[in-house]
Protein backbone atom coordinates (compact mmCIF):
# COMPACT_ATOMS: atom_id res chain seq x y z
CA UNK A 1 0.00 0.00 0.00
CA UNK A 2 2.79 2.54 0.69
CA UNK A 3 4.18 1.82 -2.78
CA UNK A 4 0.75 2.28 -4.44
CA UNK A 5 0.09 5.52 -2.55
CA UNK A 6 3.56 6.79 -3.46
CA UNK A 7 3.00 6.03 -7.16
CA UNK A 8 -0.39 7.78 -7.11
CA UNK A 9 1.22 10.84 -5.52
CA UNK A 10 3.98 10.88 -8.16
CA UNK A 11 1.38 10.59 -10.95
CA UNK A 12 -0.62 13.53 -9.61
CA UNK A 13 2.59 15.56 -9.29
CA UNK A 14 3.54 14.75 -12.89
CA UNK A 15 0.22 15.79 -14.43
CA UNK A 16 0.49 18.74 -16.85
CA UNK A 17 -1.82 21.74 -16.79
CA UNK A 18 -1.65 21.96 -20.60
CA UNK A 19 -2.97 18.89 -22.48
CA UNK A 20 -2.23 18.38 -26.19
CA UNK A 21 -3.31 16.06 -28.96
CA UNK A 22 -0.33 16.13 -31.33
CA UNK A 23 0.31 19.90 -31.77
CA UNK A 24 -3.25 20.93 -30.84
CA UNK A 25 -3.93 22.25 -27.34
CA UNK A 26 -7.03 20.46 -26.02
CA UNK A 27 -7.40 22.26 -22.70
CA UNK A 28 -5.43 23.97 -19.97
CA UNK A 29 -6.03 25.22 -16.44
CA UNK A 30 -4.22 27.77 -14.32
CA UNK A 31 -2.30 26.96 -11.17
CA UNK A 32 -1.51 29.38 -8.33
CA UNK A 33 1.77 31.26 -8.85
CA UNK A 34 3.02 30.11 -5.46
CA UNK A 35 2.54 26.46 -6.49
CA UNK A 36 4.13 27.04 -9.91
CA UNK A 37 7.21 28.55 -8.26
CA UNK A 38 7.63 25.38 -6.21
CA UNK A 39 7.01 23.01 -9.12
CA UNK A 40 9.32 24.93 -11.46
CA UNK A 41 12.29 24.10 -9.23
CA UNK A 42 12.17 20.62 -10.82
CA UNK A 43 12.01 22.13 -14.37
CA UNK A 44 9.90 19.26 -15.72
CA UNK A 45 7.60 17.57 -13.23
CA UNK A 46 6.62 15.03 -15.90
CA UNK A 47 9.85 13.20 -15.11
CA UNK A 48 8.34 12.10 -11.81
CA UNK A 49 6.16 9.68 -13.78
CA UNK A 50 9.29 7.76 -14.76
CA UNK A 51 9.25 6.01 -11.38
CA UNK A 52 5.63 4.99 -11.99
CA UNK A 53 6.40 3.60 -15.46
CA UNK A 54 9.42 1.68 -14.11
CA UNK A 55 7.25 0.16 -11.37
CA UNK A 56 4.63 -0.92 -13.93
CA UNK A 57 7.33 -2.51 -16.14
CA UNK A 58 8.80 -4.42 -13.19
CA UNK A 59 5.31 -5.60 -12.17
CA UNK A 60 4.59 -6.90 -15.69
CA UNK A 61 7.94 -8.72 -15.87
CA UNK A 62 7.48 -10.36 -12.47
CA UNK A 63 3.88 -11.44 -13.20
CA UNK A 64 4.88 -12.85 -16.60
CA UNK A 65 7.87 -14.70 -15.14
CA UNK A 66 5.67 -16.30 -12.44
CA UNK A 67 2.80 -17.18 -14.80
CA UNK A 68 1.70 -20.73 -15.44
CA UNK A 69 2.78 -22.60 -17.45
CA UNK A 70 6.21 -21.15 -16.71
CA UNK A 71 7.70 -21.61 -20.19
CA UNK A 72 5.19 -19.19 -21.80
CA UNK A 73 5.86 -16.30 -19.44
CA UNK A 74 9.61 -16.81 -19.44
CA UNK A 75 9.69 -17.02 -23.25
CA UNK A 76 7.79 -13.72 -23.43
CA UNK A 77 10.16 -12.04 -20.97
CA UNK A 78 13.31 -13.27 -22.74
CA UNK A 79 11.85 -12.29 -26.14
CA UNK A 80 11.04 -8.81 -24.83
CA UNK A 81 14.58 -8.52 -23.45
CA UNK A 82 16.06 -9.37 -26.87
CA UNK A 83 13.81 -6.80 -28.56
CA UNK A 84 14.88 -4.20 -25.99
CA UNK A 85 18.53 -5.06 -26.60
CA UNK A 86 18.09 -4.52 -30.36
CA UNK A 87 16.20 -1.25 -29.83
CA UNK A 88 19.00 0.06 -27.59
CA UNK A 89 21.56 -0.38 -30.39
CA UNK A 90 21.61 3.32 -31.46
CA UNK A 91 21.88 4.44 -27.84
CA UNK A 92 24.84 2.11 -27.23
CA UNK A 93 26.53 3.53 -30.33
CA UNK A 94 25.95 7.08 -29.07
CA UNK A 95 27.48 6.21 -25.70
CA UNK A 96 30.43 4.55 -27.40
CA UNK A 97 30.98 7.70 -29.50
CA UNK A 98 30.58 10.04 -26.51
CA UNK A 99 33.14 8.15 -24.45
CA UNK A 100 35.88 7.81 -27.03
CA UNK A 101 38.96 10.04 -27.07
CA UNK A 102 38.11 13.73 -27.29
CA UNK A 103 38.24 15.45 -30.65
CA UNK A 104 40.67 18.37 -30.98
CA UNK A 105 39.22 21.83 -30.46
CA UNK A 106 37.81 23.47 -33.56
CA UNK A 107 38.91 26.98 -32.49
CA UNK A 108 42.43 28.14 -31.62
CA UNK A 109 42.10 29.91 -28.29
CA UNK A 110 45.24 32.01 -28.73
CA UNK A 111 43.67 33.58 -31.84
CA UNK A 112 40.11 33.93 -30.55
CA UNK A 113 40.64 35.15 -27.00
CA UNK A 114 42.26 38.52 -27.97
CA UNK A 115 39.39 39.23 -30.38
CA UNK A 116 36.71 38.34 -27.82
CA UNK A 117 38.41 40.36 -25.08
CA UNK A 118 38.13 43.58 -27.12
CA UNK A 119 34.32 43.45 -26.98
CA UNK A 120 31.58 43.79 -24.37
CA UNK A 121 29.12 41.32 -25.95
CA UNK A 122 29.28 38.31 -28.26
CA UNK A 123 26.28 37.58 -30.51
CA UNK A 124 25.86 34.36 -32.49
CA UNK A 125 23.70 34.80 -35.61
CA UNK A 126 21.50 32.85 -35.58
CA UNK A 127 21.67 32.31 -31.80
CA UNK A 128 22.11 28.79 -30.46
CA UNK A 129 18.48 28.79 -29.33
CA UNK A 130 17.57 29.09 -33.02
CA UNK A 131 19.80 26.16 -33.91
CA UNK A 132 23.01 28.02 -34.76
CA UNK A 133 26.63 27.11 -33.95
CA UNK A 134 26.00 23.90 -32.01
CA UNK A 135 29.40 22.58 -33.16
CA UNK A 136 31.46 25.40 -31.57
CA UNK A 137 28.99 26.77 -29.01
CA UNK A 138 30.75 25.11 -26.08
CA UNK A 139 34.16 26.51 -27.03
CA UNK A 140 32.84 30.04 -27.61
CA UNK A 141 30.82 29.87 -24.40
CA UNK A 142 33.81 28.77 -22.38
CA UNK A 143 36.05 31.57 -23.71
CA UNK A 144 33.41 34.27 -23.20
CA UNK A 145 32.67 32.94 -19.72
CA UNK A 146 36.32 32.91 -18.67
CA UNK A 147 36.71 36.47 -20.00
CA UNK A 148 33.51 37.65 -18.32
CA UNK A 149 31.98 38.69 -21.67
CA UNK A 150 28.18 38.20 -21.98
CA UNK A 151 27.08 35.78 -24.71
CA UNK A 152 23.80 36.61 -26.49
CA UNK A 153 23.02 32.91 -26.90
CA UNK A 154 22.18 29.95 -24.73
CA UNK A 155 21.55 26.22 -25.00
CA UNK A 156 18.97 25.18 -22.40
CA UNK A 157 16.51 22.35 -21.85
CA UNK A 158 13.66 24.84 -21.46
CA UNK A 159 13.40 28.36 -22.87
CA UNK A 160 11.35 31.29 -21.60
CA UNK A 161 9.09 33.48 -23.72
CA UNK A 162 11.92 36.01 -24.33
CA UNK A 163 14.06 33.51 -26.27
CA UNK A 164 12.23 33.96 -29.62
CA UNK A 165 12.60 37.74 -29.36
CA UNK A 166 16.36 37.41 -28.95
CA UNK A 167 16.42 35.44 -32.23
CA UNK A 168 14.30 38.03 -34.02
CA UNK A 169 16.44 40.92 -32.75
CA UNK A 170 19.82 39.43 -33.69
CA UNK A 171 18.68 38.49 -37.20
CA UNK A 172 17.01 41.84 -37.89
CA UNK A 173 19.96 43.88 -36.61
CA UNK A 174 22.30 42.05 -38.98
CA UNK A 175 19.87 42.20 -41.93
CA UNK A 176 19.55 45.98 -41.55
CA UNK A 177 23.23 46.60 -40.79
CA UNK A 178 22.70 47.73 -37.19
CA UNK A 179 25.72 46.45 -35.30
CA UNK A 180 25.54 47.19 -31.60
CA UNK A 181 28.60 49.19 -30.35
CA UNK A 182 31.04 46.95 -28.53
CA UNK A 183 29.44 43.75 -29.87
CA UNK A 184 31.17 40.95 -31.78
CA UNK A 185 28.84 39.13 -34.21
CA UNK A 186 29.78 35.58 -35.20
CA UNK A 187 27.87 34.80 -38.41
CA UNK A 188 26.64 31.51 -39.84
CA UNK A 189 28.32 30.70 -43.17
CA UNK A 190 24.96 30.65 -45.01
CA UNK A 191 24.52 34.37 -44.27
CA UNK A 192 27.77 35.25 -46.07
CA UNK A 193 25.96 35.38 -49.40
CA UNK A 194 23.66 38.12 -48.10
CA UNK A 195 26.50 40.11 -46.52
CA UNK A 196 28.26 40.35 -49.88
CA UNK A 197 25.19 42.10 -51.33
CA UNK A 198 25.62 44.86 -48.69
CA UNK A 199 28.84 46.59 -49.69
CA UNK A 200 28.73 49.01 -46.76
CA UNK A 201 28.51 46.14 -44.31
CA UNK A 202 31.38 44.06 -45.62
CA UNK A 203 33.88 46.69 -44.39
CA UNK A 204 32.93 45.67 -40.84
CA UNK A 205 33.32 41.94 -41.44
CA UNK A 206 36.10 39.41 -41.88
CA UNK A 207 36.97 35.80 -41.19
CA UNK A 208 38.77 33.96 -38.42
CA UNK A 209 39.39 30.23 -38.84
CA UNK A 210 36.68 30.10 -41.55
CA UNK A 211 34.05 31.68 -39.31
CA UNK A 212 32.67 35.07 -40.36
CA UNK A 213 32.88 37.90 -37.81
CA UNK A 214 31.30 41.34 -37.97
CA UNK A 215 32.12 44.13 -35.53
CA UNK A 216 31.96 47.94 -35.43
CA UNK A 217 35.74 47.80 -34.91
CA UNK A 218 35.98 46.49 -38.46
CA UNK A 219 39.38 45.75 -39.98
CA UNK A 220 41.28 47.03 -36.90
CA UNK A 221 41.13 43.49 -35.50
CA UNK A 222 43.28 42.17 -38.33
CA UNK A 223 40.66 39.70 -39.56
CA UNK A 224 41.15 37.93 -42.85
CA UNK A 225 38.91 39.25 -45.66
CA UNK A 226 36.26 36.67 -46.44
CA UNK A 227 36.47 35.18 -49.92
CA UNK A 228 34.29 36.59 -52.65
CA UNK A 229 31.54 34.10 -53.29
CA UNK A 230 29.53 34.31 -56.49
CA UNK A 231 25.89 33.26 -56.33
CA UNK A 232 25.31 29.79 -57.70
CA UNK A 233 23.96 29.59 -61.26
CA UNK A 234 20.34 28.53 -61.56
CA UNK A 235 20.28 25.13 -63.34
CA UNK A 236 20.01 25.59 -67.09
CA UNK A 237 17.45 22.82 -67.44
CA UNK A 238 14.02 24.11 -66.46
CA UNK A 239 13.05 22.15 -63.37
CA UNK A 240 11.47 22.66 -60.00
CA UNK A 241 14.03 22.81 -57.20
CA UNK A 242 13.14 21.28 -53.85
CA UNK A 243 14.35 22.96 -50.69
CA UNK A 244 17.23 20.50 -50.20
CA UNK A 245 18.51 21.48 -53.68
CA UNK A 246 18.56 25.18 -52.77
CA UNK A 247 21.14 25.14 -49.95
CA UNK A 248 23.62 27.19 -51.97
CA UNK A 249 20.95 29.82 -52.79
CA UNK A 250 19.89 30.60 -49.21
CA UNK A 251 21.18 33.79 -47.59
CA UNK A 252 20.15 35.36 -44.30
CA UNK A 253 17.04 34.29 -42.41
CA UNK A 254 16.80 30.51 -42.83
CA UNK A 255 16.81 27.56 -40.49
CA UNK A 256 18.31 24.16 -41.32
CA UNK A 257 16.90 22.04 -44.15
CA UNK A 258 14.17 19.62 -43.08
CA UNK A 259 12.42 16.79 -44.89
CA UNK A 260 9.45 18.91 -46.01
CA UNK A 261 11.33 22.15 -46.69
CA UNK A 262 13.18 24.93 -44.90
CA UNK A 263 11.67 27.42 -42.43
CA UNK A 264 12.32 31.14 -42.62
CA UNK A 265 13.70 32.78 -39.48
CA UNK A 266 12.81 36.27 -38.29
CA UNK A 267 11.56 39.26 -40.26
CA UNK A 268 13.74 38.96 -43.38
CA UNK A 269 14.91 36.06 -45.53
CA UNK A 270 16.80 36.08 -48.82
CA UNK A 271 17.31 33.75 -51.78
CA UNK A 272 20.19 34.80 -54.08
CA UNK A 273 20.90 33.16 -57.46
CA UNK A 274 22.89 33.86 -60.59
CA UNK A 275 20.66 33.85 -63.65
CA UNK A 276 21.55 32.26 -67.00
CA UNK A 277 20.79 35.65 -68.58
CA UNK A 278 18.35 38.56 -68.63
CA UNK A 279 15.17 37.54 -70.42
CA UNK A 280 11.78 39.29 -70.65
CA UNK A 281 9.22 38.07 -68.18
CA UNK A 282 11.67 36.29 -65.89
CA UNK A 283 10.22 35.69 -62.45
CA UNK A 284 10.97 33.21 -59.68
CA UNK A 285 8.06 31.23 -58.24
CA UNK A 286 8.29 30.09 -54.62
CA UNK A 287 5.93 27.53 -53.12
CA UNK A 288 5.48 28.32 -49.46
CA UNK A 289 3.45 27.34 -46.42
CA UNK A 290 2.95 30.29 -44.02
CA UNK A 291 3.22 29.85 -40.26
CA UNK A 292 0.05 31.56 -39.08
CA UNK A 293 -0.76 32.83 -35.59
CA UNK A 294 -4.00 34.27 -34.20
CA UNK A 295 -3.38 37.60 -35.98
CA UNK A 296 -2.60 36.00 -39.33
CA UNK A 297 0.61 36.25 -41.31
CA UNK A 298 1.77 38.65 -44.03
CA UNK A 299 4.58 37.80 -46.45
CA UNK A 300 6.04 40.27 -48.96
CA UNK A 301 8.38 39.36 -51.83
CA UNK A 302 10.46 41.66 -54.02
CA UNK A 303 13.24 40.76 -56.45
CA UNK A 304 16.22 43.07 -57.09
CA UNK A 305 14.49 45.87 -55.25
CA UNK A 306 11.46 45.85 -57.55
CA UNK A 307 7.77 46.24 -56.78
CA UNK A 308 6.93 44.29 -53.61
CA UNK A 309 4.08 41.79 -53.78
CA UNK A 310 2.31 41.13 -50.48
CA UNK A 311 0.13 38.23 -49.40
CA UNK A 312 -1.90 38.05 -46.19
CA UNK A 313 -2.81 34.64 -44.77
CA UNK A 314 -5.43 33.90 -42.12
CA UNK A 315 -4.80 30.17 -42.04
CA UNK A 316 -1.97 27.82 -43.04
CA UNK A 317 -2.22 26.96 -46.74
CA UNK A 318 0.20 25.95 -49.48
CA UNK A 319 0.56 28.88 -51.88
CA UNK A 320 2.74 30.13 -54.74
CA UNK A 321 4.25 33.61 -54.47
CA UNK A 322 5.78 35.19 -57.60
CA UNK A 323 7.56 38.47 -58.35
CA UNK A 324 9.27 39.67 -61.57
CA UNK A 325 13.02 40.12 -61.82
CA UNK A 326 13.57 43.88 -61.67
CA UNK A 327 16.52 45.76 -63.24
CA UNK A 328 18.47 42.75 -64.48
CA UNK A 329 22.11 43.63 -65.29
CA UNK A 330 23.26 41.72 -68.44
CA UNK A 331 26.87 41.85 -67.18
CA UNK A 332 25.90 40.42 -63.82
CA UNK A 333 22.52 38.71 -64.15
CA UNK A 334 21.33 37.71 -60.72
CA UNK A 335 18.17 37.67 -58.67
CA UNK A 336 18.11 38.72 -55.01
CA UNK A 337 14.70 37.67 -53.71
CA UNK A 338 13.87 39.33 -50.39
CA UNK A 339 11.04 38.05 -48.21
CA UNK A 340 9.63 40.23 -45.45
CA UNK A 341 7.55 38.54 -42.75
CA UNK A 342 5.07 40.62 -40.80
CA UNK A 343 4.72 38.48 -37.68
CA UNK A 344 7.35 35.76 -37.19
CA UNK A 345 6.21 33.59 -34.30
CA UNK A 346 7.65 30.61 -32.50
CA UNK A 347 5.75 27.39 -31.71
CA UNK A 348 6.68 28.14 -28.06
CA UNK A 349 4.73 31.42 -28.12
CA UNK A 350 1.69 29.66 -29.60
CA UNK A 351 1.85 26.90 -26.99
CA UNK A 352 2.52 24.24 -29.66
CA UNK A 353 5.95 22.99 -28.56
CA UNK A 354 9.23 24.10 -26.96
CA UNK A 355 10.61 25.28 -30.36
CA UNK A 356 11.74 28.92 -29.97
CA UNK A 357 12.57 29.63 -33.64
CA UNK A 358 10.60 32.69 -34.91
CA UNK A 359 9.06 31.16 -38.04
CA UNK A 360 7.44 32.99 -40.94
CA UNK A 361 6.88 30.38 -43.64
CA UNK A 362 8.18 27.07 -44.92
CA UNK A 363 9.87 27.20 -48.35
CA UNK A 364 8.96 23.99 -50.16
CA UNK A 365 10.20 24.49 -53.73
CA UNK A 366 11.17 27.12 -56.31
CA UNK A 367 11.11 27.51 -60.06
CA UNK A 368 12.40 30.13 -62.52
CA UNK A 369 9.60 31.11 -64.90
CA UNK A 370 9.99 32.91 -68.20
CA UNK A 371 7.54 34.68 -70.48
Amino acid sequence: MPLVLGLIALTLFALANRVYLSHRLLFSYDLPDSLLRILSQFRSTGRFFWAVSYAVIVLVIVRAWRSSPAWIGRTLVLGAALLQLAEMGPMRNDLRYANRASEPQALTESRWRPVIDRHQLVVLVPPAQCGGFRNVYTEIGRMTGESGIPLHSVVAARYGKTAPQSCRTALLDLAEGRLEPGALYIIDSGILLSLQQRSGQTAQCGQLEQLTLCTPQGKSLGLEPFPEREPILWPSEKKVLKANEMVGFLGIGWSSIEERGVWSLGYQSEVIVRLPGCFPGQRPRFRIEPFVGPEGQSITLSVNGGTPFSHVYREPVTDDIVAPVNSCDPNNPKAVAKFSVGNPLSPLELGMSEDVRPLGFRLIEAELLEA
